[in-house]
């Protein structure tokens, strides 16, 4: 079995033997996908890591949805062969289109909620802007002309979701969230400047 995980994350004690449980109580061909607490670096967090905090990398609905990111997830090595790896003419997202190609071939992906990788939130408006900007040129190079017109569509309408889930969110207060929000509609201007800049000509940008 396969078990990825970022540089910067910070494993749970009993992360390995949550996923090899997941792994060798199940179907064996299963891919296993475990939760990801985002933390800010002090007791007063920025807004900015409180923004990831709130809504950065809501795992359990990326399963929901048949994908999970590297942060935390684990791919039988049998799969992974038949799978041959990820595309690496993904430009960004090459996790989930790993997870979302192996869904299409009939593996499931499940979910272990104590399988926990604590993930360090983002400090800065730049970083958080360039993950933006080299998602965004990864939805607009992925696929066909039809795929790509339904990226650019789901572009310029207002990141309604977010907001929903900020506002509902038990991890900050009544007054982060307003703070939590303003970030988030900044995030969808900076993906429509970004989809525009790209579709004039400019390079996307890996960040």
């Amino acid at each position: 079995m396969l078990v990825f995980t970022d540089a910067d994350c910070i494993p749970s004690a009993n992360w390995i033997s949550r996923l090899w449980s997941a792994h060798s109580n199940g179907n064996k061909k299963n891919l296993v996908s475990g939760s990801i607490k985002v933390i800010g670096s002090s007791n007063k967090p920025g807004i900015i890591e409180l923004y990831d905090i709130c809504l950065g990398l809501p795992q359990e609905r990326y399963v929901a949805r048949g994908y999970s990111v590297t942060a935390n997830l684990a791919v039988p090595s049998a799969v992974f062969h038949v799978l041959n790896g990820f595309d690496e003419s993904q430009f960004s997202g090459g996790d989930a289109e790993l997870c979302l190609r192996a869904g299409r071939k009939g593996y499931r992906l499940v979910y272990d909620r104590e399988a926990i990788v604590c993930h360090p939130a983002r400090k800065s408006w730049k970083t958080l802007a360039q993950k933006a900007m080299r998602i965004k040129g990864a939805q607009l190079k992925r696929g066909n002309l039809a795929q790509r017109s339904v990226s650019i569509i789901k572009t310029l309408i207002p990141p309604v979701r977010g907001v929903y889930f900020a506002l509902i969110s038990n991890k900050v207060g009544l007054r982060s969230k307003v703070w939590i929000v303003m970030v988030l509609m900044s995030l969808w201007v900076v993906g429509i400047y970004e989809m525009v800049r790209l579709l004039l000509g400019g390079k996307t940008k890996r960040q």
